[in-house]
This record gives C-alpha cells, structure tokens and sequence, in this order.
C-alpha cells in the first residue's frame, strides 16, 4: 500500500512568491506618465547614481554625502548585484520590489515557523497576499504614493527586511543551543543598526524589552539576558561604528524635537484618520492591518497570561520562543507607528516613509487570524486571496503589450526635452535644482552631467560626490543653468556670465560663460580666459 506525505506548505509558498511578484509587475504596468514621473524623481536615484559613481565613473563611497539613513544594508547589495547583472539601473529599480517582496514573506514564514511551529504555509501566504494588495493600491481609487513606498527602493523599509531577519536569528539563538545564531545576531544588529535608526524601533527596542520580560518568566534567564545585551551593544556598536569608519552621513532631519510632538501628532491623526475613510483598495487594507494589529495583542495578552501559569512548558525554550514572538509583533509595530510623532518630525503625508512599516508589519500578522482557523476554512482564505491577487495582476498585465518594452525604455518627459537642447546646443556640463540635476544625468542619453544647486547657484552637498561636481579647467567646465519650474522653489535667474536663454517645452536653459565650483566655498566661479 502507498503513503502519501502530508503537504508541507512548499506550493502555497511558491504561489505566493510567485503571485506577489506578478503583482509588482503590475504596478508599473498600471503606472502612467504621471506615476512613473513621480516614481522616478531625484530621491528614488539615490542608490542608482552611487552605482554608477562608484563603478562605472571610479568614485569611493568614503567621498560621498550619504542619507541620514545610508541603507548600506540589505539595500546596497541588493541592488548593486542586481544592476551589476541586469547592467541597467532601470531593471534593477523594478527588480528591486520583487526581491525585497520575497524577502519579507520568506523571513516572516520562517519567523512565524520558529516562533509557533507552525508548518503550514497557508498563513504566510496569505498574509503576502495582503501586503501585495498594497502594490495595486493605485489602480482602485488613484495613490500611486502609497505603492510607491513600497516600490521603492532604500526607502525605510530595508530596516523592516532587516528587523524580520533578526527576529528569526532570535528565535533560532532561543530555541537552539550553540555560538552561530549568537554571533549572526550581533553582525545583523550591528549592519541594520549603521544602515537606518529605524532598526532601532522595529527591532533593537521591542526585541530587548521583551526579552527582559520573558527572562523573568522563563527557567533560561540569563541565556535571555545575554541575548538582550548583545542586541543593545550590537545597536550601539553599529552607531559608533558608523562614525569610526569616516562616512559622510547627513545629519537627520529632526531628533528628538520634543517641541513639536503637538504638532506631529495632529499632522499623523489628521493622515491616519483619513487612509480609514473612502471606499477603495486600501481603506479595506486599512482595516485589516487594523484588526490584525489588535489581534496580534490579542494573542500577545494571552500569552503573558499562560507565561503565569504553572505548565512547565510554557517556561522551556519553545515556550520562550512563542512569548518572544508574539510580544514582537505588535511592540515593534507600534513602536515604528508612534516612534516618528514622538521625534517631532511627523511634518506631513510625505512623513508616512518613516512609520510605512508598521503598516507592513500589520498586515503581515494577519497570519495569526488564518493559523487559528481550521485546515478547510485556511485554505479557502488562502486561495481566494490568490486568486483576487492574481486576477487583478493578469487584468493589468495582459492586455499591456509593449508595455515592458516601455519600461526598460523610459525617460522622463523633462529628461528627454534638456538631451534635445543639449543637442542642439552643445552642451555638456551644467547646474539644475535638486530635483531636475539628479533626474537629467541618469537619465541623459547625451551624456549629460548636471550638479545639483541652490538658489544661488552654490553646489547642494546632498546625496553626491561632492568631489566628482568640481571641474580643474575649461575643458569640462559648466557653460549652463538649469532654470526651475514655476511650481518649485530653486533657481530662477543666473547671477553671472548669461549669455541667452534657450527653450524646449517648459524647460528652460540659460547659457552662460565658462564657471566651476570653488572647492572650498561651492560658490561657482568663471574661468580664467
């Protein structure tokens, strides 16, 4: 007679992975002109251009003005091995979500296995599927921001990949004796903790907190303890580190800014209170991070209150394991959710970028509702689910031909305007406000290299090589100024050397003499004849 194993979840994970990933290229399938303008802007450059600096122009990282929060890991390596393959920034960036995508649902499944010995897949799954839901925001009702934030790369959420990552050395260090998952702990807070400070909220803090709480309710405290000192030191070692070792990292825009905790709080509620009312995509995805939010403390309350009961086994390392978890989940949700009001620098909807996590994270939990209903009703959850997300992709996906060909083609409609006036007119080297520079060098087919600017024309240190913008002689010098657009604040005259003003379509070019930037002023200067 034949046996049949049991399932083990392999398929459900693999639909999963591979319907999330379809929703991505639904995404940019769905995106216009309009979306794609605002996906593309300067700040979503930041990795692309380190890229291309660093090994394609022979620039060092050592020399650049790095983000508040570098993303030096997982971000980096993940994209510059993906552009290192692909050899296109443009594929790396729509590249990028899928692969950070795979690694939340894969870190929480195993987290989720580690912390309940749960082996179903189902659960995870269909948790992924509601965090992909978040990737077609914008085609229910339009807020392309919302995808965007999960889209893009080095935006915040490197620190949650991070965070899920380290929970699962942690319940690995906790349920198994031995040096390695000790020792990986250390070096992953260390990196999570140099890339971005939100690694502190969506892990350091909860993770130490509960730790010291389950330490008094287990028979292993001191091997707890250890493991909350180790992350504390491995998080502050990560901070001097990062100092040691000579990077360039721009100051946060606030810390600690108790002063306008008033403020950003009703700038946060105002936000919040709004994403709940409507009637599209994610309003209902608001909820269920909602509800799942409350149910993970649900179920974080009941197991405090099993920790206090006299079942021995509540107190052995998988009973340390399950406290562990559950308490996680919703502390580090709602420190990342409530973290950047009490910094005082919740200014406004683009501050979402600081607290989207917690967002992730909410709905990820959602795994604890479907592991706690039966075999039959998880799987037709699961599979209704999967089947919503894969109609809606297929929907975009289908009838979109040529549409990739587009994507790996683009070019802003401002970039492709300054390539025409460069042609026409000549031109090599120049200076533009931050949003334009940044935008018409990696995109330039004409080999165009624009410097970010001021008002007044002085060099904007901010995420570039400030040594890369200064020309020795006349041969490379700037012979143009990028004026901006009416609706943004930036350069509106040229103080120097103007010679005529050329225009294409609302770009608008003045040429100017020969000038550099004075290396130790940033002020730009003519050349010597």
């Amino acid at each position: 007679m034949f046996q049949t194993r049991k399932p083990n979840g392999a398929l459900w994970l693999l639909a999963g992975l591979a319907v999330g990933c379809l929703a991505v290229v639904a995404a940019f399938f769905a995106a216009g002109e309009r979306e794609l303008g605002f996906f593309f802007s300067s700040d979503s450059l930041y990795l692309p251009s380190i890229y291309r600096d660093i090994f394609q122009e022979g620039g060092h990282l050592r020399q650049w003005s790095l983000n508040a929060a570098p993303n030096f890991f997982p971000d980096m390596g993940i994209f510059f091995m993906t552009e290192g393959l692909t050899e296109s920034f443009l594929s790396a960036t729509y590249i990028f979500p899928m692969v950070q995508f795979i690694g939340f649902f894969f870190f929480f499944h195993v987290a989720l296995r580690l912390g309940t010995g749960l082996r179903d897949g189902r659960p995870a799954t269909f948790a992924a599927m509601m965090v992909a839901m978040v990737f077609l925001w914008s085609i229910h009702g339009w807020d392309f921001y919302l995808a965007f934030l999960l889209l893009m790369n080095s935006w915040h959420l490197g620190a949650l990949l991070n965070a899920l990552m380290a929970l699962c050395l942690l319940l690995w260090a906790i349920r198994r004796t031995g040096w390695l998952p000790f020792s990986l702990l250390v070096v992953l807070t260390v990196l999570g903790s140099a890339s971005d400070r939100s690694f502190w909220t969506l892990f350091s803090a909860p993770a130490c907190a509960v730790l010291v709480f389950a330490a008094f309710r287990s028979m292993h405290r001191k091997r707890l303890l250890l493991l909350a000192s180790l992350i504390a030191a491995g998080s502050a070692v990560g901070y001097i580190l990062l100092g040691l070792l000579g990077f360039m990292i721009e100051s946060p825009y606030q810390v600690m800014a108790f002063q306008r905790i008033a403020m950003s709080w009703e700038r946060f509620s105002d936000q919040f209170f709004r994403l709940f009312i409507g009637n599209e995509l994610k309003v209902y995805l608001m909820y269920v991070a909602l509800f799942s939010l409350l149910y993970a403390i649900w179920k974080a309350l009941r197991e405090i209150w099993k920790s206090f009961g006299r079942d021995p086994a509540w107190r052995d390392r998988d009973g340390d394991a399950r406290l562990v978890f559950y308490l996680f989940l919703p502390l580090a949700c709602l420190a990342n959710l409530i973290s950047p009001v009490l910094n005082g620098s919740y200014d406004g909807d683009d501050s979402l970028r600081y607290n989207f996590a917690a967002i992730i994270l909410a709905l990820l939990s959602s795994s604890l509702i479907i592991a706690d209903l039966g075999k039959r009703e998880r799987t037709i959850a699961t599979a209704l689910v999967l089947a919503f997300v894969l109609s809606a992709s297929l929907w975009i996906i289908v009838p979109s031909e040529g549409r990739m060909e587009a994507l790996l083609n683009y070019q802003p409609e401002r970039s492709r305007l300054m390539d025409e006036l460069a042609k026409d007119e000549g031109l090599r080297y120049g200076a533009a406000e931050y949003w334009d520079a940044k935008l018409m060098t990696m995109f330039s087919r004409e080999g165009l290299e624009i410097a970010p600017v001021g008002e007044d024309q002085t060099l904007y240190v901010h995420v570039i090589r400030p040594g890369s913008q200064y020309a020795p002689d006349q041969n490379n010098a700037r012979t143009f100024v990028v004026l901006s657009r009416p609706e943004k604040n930036g350069i509106s005259k040229v103080k120097f050397g103007e010679q005529r003003s050329v225009e294409r379509g609302g770009v608008q070019v003045v040429i100017t003499e020969p000038w550099v930037f004075d290396p130790v002023t940033l002020q730009p200067v003519p050349v010597a004849r």
